[in-house]
């Protein structure tokens, strides 16, 4: 219960940043009318921030717009999308709404397009999609009048409209768009388009955000062997692929096969860019999430350290960027039972985009989330609360009550209140939450099972243990079907199951689940993980309590002492 909401590798530029994809659908960029060659040289080299100070000075040389606007407006938008790659969302948000201004004393209304769209990222970059939504949509019937239905910007803005459902949690909307996307890119440009591998590896991520885990693998396959003929075996396109692809297969416990996938995603960037570029940073951090998901700590530590060291010198110390990377570095902190350390931290993190976001942003709601998780690990539980209540109410401020987002805050308050003892409080929360999820999600997604989860952890801590099988057992069955039998979800299912029915006092019913949770995490974690040792003691009381068993259950026991000594 209280599951942690805000530490992600994908935040910043992990994997693609949604707000600097305007044309990612192979839409030729304006004219270069004028450049700043300094600034775009920075930029390619992965030096955001030295970009981002050179195009400001050529922005501040650009004193006569009446007379040249074409210019102007040139370095306006260059300025935007560099200064969200810097962090500084409202900086961004300044220029490309004088950019707008500037565009609508132009004929050209396709010009007009374009800046909304850019504009559009830059309320992006600040949580604020909503009002992007509404941009992009308005900038689409305008864009197909001025440049007709087959000009490549036509499919940049429906897939940045796709990509904005994503992120608002409406995914079944966005399919659509996704495949009308790659379809007309296909259509016009041919399987050679440089842009259908992400555009492919964008349409698999909507299918994973939907659960739909056999539908996405063979769609990321092909992203990545599109990538690879396409772009070269050495592309960062094919990193980005590859980096998809071993997400979705540690997601289904395959961590092998992730850590591969991974592993050379970071060779193919470090050998392209450099090891001191902001995408090998987001390998390394990748890495670390999975090495933290297998249990191997101090790994991920070293991992984190690297990306965070990476995003410092790449970003300046205030990016919002180094403010993702403290944020995980935090995470293993907490586990590795270094609970102040992870505080200092995650309190800078949020300093830093609190800076850049301003109060309000959704970004805040997570930093505020992620700080009341590390207090509730310190046992202060109380503390955490009014934070817990604070990231509720941005979140329903910023997607409104039924997103998914905000049902997480929820459930996670409802976590919090349990942990007090505050059940008869907690329940109608945790309820509240897994209507919302039910209704935005689907009755069987994997959000809805971890709430039924935590409702069943509730009904158990309340005295009610018998009210906990239901929700536990459909926990399992929509883990079971959606992850498989051996996923790491799954075994979290049998395990929450054999613990009831021990505490029940159903010995036989519950041995044959705790059997299968210990398999499955012997067969996927490294053996000296918490979740084996928890396994094995659990199997130990369950066989403990039955003399013909007893013997076993020493043997089990014994492991478990093993783990917590190795640890």
């Amino acid at each position: 219960m209280g599951l942690r909401k805000g530490w992600s590798r994908r935040v910043g530029r992990r994997l693609a940043p949604l707000g600097l994809l305007v044309m990612v659908a192979a839409a030729p960029a304006p004219p270069a009318r004028v450049k700043a060659p300094d600034a775009q040289a920075a930029f390619m080299a992965g030096n955001y921030a030295e970009a981002y100070r050179l195009i400001g000075l050529a922005i501040a040389a650009c004193r006569a717009p009446a007379s040249q606007p074409d210019r102007c407006l040139d370095l306006l938008e260059a300025g935007t999308n560099q200064a969200t790659a810097a962090g500084d969302a409202l900086t961004a948000e300044r220029w490309a709404r004088q950019a707008l201004a500037l565009a609508r004393t132009l004929p050209d209304r396709g010009e007009e397009a374009l800046v909304m769209v850019t504009l559009a990222g830059a309320l992006i970059g600040q949580g604020r999609l909503e009002e992007a939504e509404a941009l992009d949509r308005q900038a689409l019937p305008m864009a197909r009048t001025a440049l007709g239905e087959a000009h490549p910007f036509i499919a940049a803005i429906q897939n940045n409209l796709a990509l904005l459902l994503d992120a608002r949690g409406r995914h079944a909307e966005a399919e659509p768009l996704h495949r009308a996307v790659v379809a007309s890119v296909r259509a016009t440009q041919g399987e050679t388009a440089a842009s259908l591998p992400t555009l492919l590896n964008a349409l698999a991520d909507n299918l994973k955000g939907q659960a739909r885990y056999r539908d996405a693998a063979p769609v990321y396959a092909e992203a990545v062997a599109l990538a690879r003929r396409i772009s070269g075996p050495e592309h960062p396109t094919v990193a980005l692929a590859l980096n998809s692809l071993a997400d979705l297969q540690q997601t289904l416990g395959r961590f092998a096969e992730a850590e591969a996938l991974f592993r050379e995603a970071a060779a193919i960037d470090g050998k392209a860019l450099g090891p001191n570029h902001p995408l090998v940073g987001r390998d390394l951090a990748n890495l670390g999430a999975l090495y933290l998901a297998e249990g191997r700590l101090g790994e991920a530590e070293t991992q984190f350290r690297a990306a965070l060291a990476i995003a410092e010198a790449a970003d300046g110390k205030d990016h919002p960027a180094v403010a993702s990377d403290l944020g995980n570095l935090a995470n293993v902190l907490v586990q590795l039972d270094r609970p102040e350390e992870a505080e200092a931290l995650t309190r800078r993190a949020l300093a830093i985009d609190r800076k850049a976001f301003g109060e309000d942003s959704p970004r805040l709601g997570g930093q505020y989330a992620s700080l009341a998780f590390n207090l509730e690990a310190q046992q202060r539980v109380p503390e955490a609360e009014p934070l817990r209540r604070r990231a509720l109410a941005i979140d329903k401020a910023a997607y409104g009550e039924a997103h998914p987002d905000a049902a997480a805050s929820l459930s996670s308050l409802a976590g919090n209140l349990s942990l007090q003892g505050r059940y008869a409080d907690a329940e109608p929360l945790l309820r509240q939450a897994l209507a919302a999820q039910e209704a935005a999600l689907g009755s069987d997604s994997l959000a809805v099972a971890g709430t039924l989860a935590s409702l069943g952890v509730l009904e158990a801590r309340a005295g009610r243990p018998a009210e906990a099988e239901a929700p536990f057992r459909r926990s399992l069955d929509i883990r079971r079907a959606r992850l498989g039998e051996q996923a790491p979800g799954a075994a979290s299912g049998f395990h929450n199951l054999a613990a009831l029915l021990e505490l029940l006092g159903r010995l036989d019913e519950a041995e044959p689940p705790a059997r299968q949770a210990l398999a499955i995490r012997r067969a996927i974690l490294p053996p000296t993980h918490p979740d084996v040792a928890a396994s094995e003691t659990l199997l130990a009381r369950i066989l403990g309590a039955r003399p013909a068993t007893r013997a076993e259950a020493l043997d089990h026991a014994r492991v478990a002492m093993a783990i917590v000594r190795a640890r």
